[in-house]
């Protein structure tokens, strides 16, 4: 089980245009699975007086075994 903390930059589409491990779970395998899910990933962008802008925002991931 961990927890990794990633900084994602989202554009005024929604798209990540990049991604950065801010807190590591300690586990390569995990910190690579993370970066690899939000990559893909569709945002809703943020809003500047109704319009959409580029953002920036921290995204936590839990991994856990069941």
């Amino acid at each position: 089980m961990g927890i990794v903390v990633l900084f994602v930059r989202v554009s005024a589409k929604g798209a990540v245009t990049e991604a950065r491990i801010e807190e590591s779970t300690g586990s390569g395998p995990l910190d690579r699975a993370a970066l690899d899910a939000v990559a893909r990933w569709r945002f809703l962008p943020a809003r500047l007086d109704g319009a959409p802008v580029d953002s920036e925002v921290l995204v936590p991931v839990r991994f856990r075994l069941e």
